[in-house]
Formats: C-alpha cells, sequence, structure tokens
C-alpha cells in the first residue's frame, strides 16, 4: 500500500481497481475502515471482488448504498454486493462523451433517463429511429455541451427504451 489516493476537496477515498489482490486486499479495508464511508462507487467488478472478499471471510461492511457504472452489473455480482456491503446497488449508466445518462431507483426495475442531460434514441442498422421496446443501438445528443454538441452520436452500446412507467410512478 498505498492503494488509494485522497481527494480531500470532495472528501472521496479514491481506491485502485488494478492493484487487487488476495495480499492487498486486506490493506483496503483497513484503509475504507479508517476512512468510513457512507456510499462505495466503482465498477461491478471491483465492488464484486471486494464484497466475494469479505464473503470469504464471513464479514460485512455495511455501507448506505453501493453504486455501479461503467461495466454491466450482472444479477450475481448484485447480490453479493448487497449481502456484503449490507445496502442496495444502484446501477448508472452515462457515455464519456456526455450525450446520455441513466440511473436507477429505489425500485431497481431499469434506469430513469435523465431527459434533462440529453436525448436518447434506439435505431436499427440503418440508423432509423426503432419504436419504444425494440433493441437496437444507442444513439445520444448532448443538451449541454454548447462548445463541441454531439448530435445523434452513435455507440456501439445495445439497448432498448421502455414505454411504461416504472412502478415508483416517474
Amino acid at each position: 500500500p498505498p492503494f488509494w489516493r485522497h481527494n480531500w476537496v470532495h472528501n472521496q477515498l479514491i481506491l485502485s481497481s488494478f492493484h487487487l489482490s488476495k495480499a492487498s486486499l486486506p490493506a483496503y479495508f483497513d484503509e475504507l475502515a479508517r476512512f468510513r464511508p457512507a456510499v462505495v462507487d466503482g465498477y461491478p467488478s471491483t465492488l464484486y471482488v471486494l464484497a466475494k472478499f469479505l464473503q470469504s471471510r464471513g464479514e460485512t461492511f455495511p455501507l448506505r448504498a453501493a453504486v455501479t457504472s461503467s461495466e454491466t452489473l450482472y444479477d450475481f455480482q448484485r447480490k453479493v454486493i448487497e449481502e456484503r456491503f449490507a445496502c442496495p446497488v444502484f446501477d448508472y449508466y452515462a457515455l464519456a462523451e456526455r450525450t446520455v445518462f441513466s440511473g436507477e431507483c429505489e425500485r431497481h426495475d431499469g434506469h430513469h433517463l435523465a431527459m434533462e442531460y440529453g436525448i436518447a434514441e434506439v435505431v436499427d442498422t440503418e440508423g432509423r429511429p426503432l419504436p419504444p421496446g425494440s433493441v437496437g443501438t444507442l444513439v445520444g445528443t448532448s443538451l449541454h455541451n454548447r462548445a463541441m454538441p454531439l448530435i445523434r452520436y452513435v455507440t456501439n452500446d445495445t439497448t432498448a427504451i421502455r414505454d411504461a412507467r416504472c412502478s415508483c410512478g416517474r
């Protein structure tokens, strides 16, 4: 160690995902215990490794929430992360190009699109918009980047947009 650094301005402990090993994991949790976070935010695979370490020791590390992004969150990962961090997991999706953002609510029944952030479309292989519920390629248009707006930015991500309201009412 250290396999982390502190961002004092934002009160963050930034842990390296690249130095996780059986030998280093105890040091990670020693530092987490010193820092006492309310929430962890990370790749699903990284939080899963941390949670599996806790599971191997029969321990938990209670938090208020765990936030995942940047990779697909699988059900088996969510289960172990929630169990070992004793909190709900909230997944979100965003693009570095700042065109689309979505996140889970407390119902965990899909993602809510942040409509003020950008316009999300799902298109077919010819670039034609698909109706809600159809699976296709995600295309995003930024609503806040005036210096270099991205209009109908084509991603390599495959998804569908639901046409039903979430059970939370939003």
